[in-house]
């Protein structure tokens, strides 16, 4: 039977179609840096090709979807492989945005990211393009299970992302107390998590939230998909809400999450959603109950080319308001996986560029990087970035 270690065979063959988060103008310094930025993740390899709508339809995939896969769906691994041209990426939505991060800050070991691989080729190539970009990975290995892949497929504008988790489905709490990642959650300031993760990693999010809360760290996530905020992963989504001090979403997300919390009515369509029922769910998320009232809450939806959303009352920002996005050319458009994480990169990296300096965080710079970032994602296969980032944060 097929399985996912056969493809470890592929990126020997296909290794000119394996792309790096490198930097390729510069050398990561051997000298060790505070960690700044800690998260946990799926890693995954990723297979990107664009397709035509009759593949998806074949394998009766949605389009513009996230969603999980099981051994059942192998077969379509190997199609992918056969008749596409296929470009092997490291990436994994936690992943993608602390590598992005990273990137941007230009501070080699000012994050790190800790996830679980197999013991294969391909947990070997994750753990050194997240080391090149100058992330601190501490991968921990599971010897009975390949490292995880997930096929990104584009018809157009739209992409739909099919994972298969495999080692990366379980991250145990008790590897935050191994030393070595001990030691960056200590140093961390801030902890990230996409919402893919707790799945089966839930008890090890629910740790660190904890943990951000013990050690006054802001805590932020990801929604990452609508299919997490159906049951049942919604009762993991309310377990953890109350610890959000930054919640990130796009338009969808947020208006599945605000159905599924009963906010809004199941039956409304995205489309029939007015920007002032998009205000009262951000406010709803912006109210839900909060442990740590030491961090103020910020509430950030995305909106494709639309202007996106904050709600942070705290920081000054005290009515829903909205930040234009600059446009992709068409002709300039590659894919849209990893948008979100890279719009996630850029508002945590300015971010936490403002704490090094010891500066009140402007949330509005955040989002300009944020979209800055989201805007050369796309502009890409995947999440991969040439040369030294041609922004400058604040």
């Amino acid at each position: 039977m097929f399985n996912l270690t056969n493809l470890t065979q592929l990126t020997k063959k296909y290794s000119n179609n394996l792309l790096s988060l490198r930097s390729l103008n510069s050398v990561v310094s051997k000298k060790s840096i505070k960690c700044e930025l800690f998260g946990i993740g799926n890693p995954l390899l990723d297979m990107i090709a664009r397709v035509d709508q009759a593949f998806l339809d074949k394998y009766n995939l949605p389009s513009d979807e996230n969603l999980l896969g099981s051994e059942k769906d192998y077969p379509l691994f190997v199609e992918l492989h056969k008749k596409y041209n296929v470009s092997y990426v490291a990436g994994g939505a936690t992943q993608n945005a602390i590598r992005i991060a990273q990137w941007l800050l230009q501070k080699p070991g000012i994050t790190s990211y800790a996830g679980s691989v197999g013991d294969d080729e391909f947990g070997k190539i994750l753990k050194r393009t997240v080391t090149e970009d100058g992330v601190d990975a501490i991968y921990t290995v599971d010897n009975t299970k390949p490292s995880g892949t997930c096929a990104v497929m584009s018809v157009g504008r739209a992409r739909t992302l099919i994972a298969c988790l495999g080692a990366a489905y379980y991250f145990d709490p008790k590897y935050l107390q191994m030393p070595k990642i001990k030691k960056k959650v200590d140093e961390a300031r801030i902890f990230y998590i996409s919402g893919f993760v707790i799945n089966d990693s839930f008890p090890a999010c629910l740790e660190m939230a904890k943990t951000a809360v013990k050690q006054n760290k802001l805590y932020a996530m990801n929604i990452a998909a609508t299919y997490l905020c159906n049951p049942p992963h919604l009762d993991k989504f309310k377990q953890l809400m109350p610890y959000w001090d930054l919640v990130v979403g796009n338009e969808s997300e947020a208006v599945a999450l605000g159905q599924g919390l009963g906010w809004l009515n199941k039956k409304i369509k995205l489309e029939n959603v007015s920007q002032g029922l998009m205000g009262d769910i951000i406010k709803e998320l912006y109210n839900w109950k909060k442990i740590n009232t030491k961090m103020p809450r910020m509430v950030v939806i995305t909106q494709g080319t639309q202007p996106t959303l904050l709600y942070a009352p705290e920081y000054g920002i005290n009515k829903v308001s909205s930040f234009p996005v600059n446009k992709c050319p068409p002709h300039k458009f590659v894919d849209s996986n990893g948008a979100g994480d890279g719009f996630v990169a850029g508002f945590l990296a300015q971010y936490l560029n403002y704490q090094l300096k010891d500066l009140e965080p402007n949330l509005e710079k955040c989002i300009h990087a944020a979209n800055w970032s989201a805007g050369y994602v796309i502009r890409q296969t995947g999440c991969t970035i040439q040369g030294l980032p041609k922004y400058k944060l604040y």
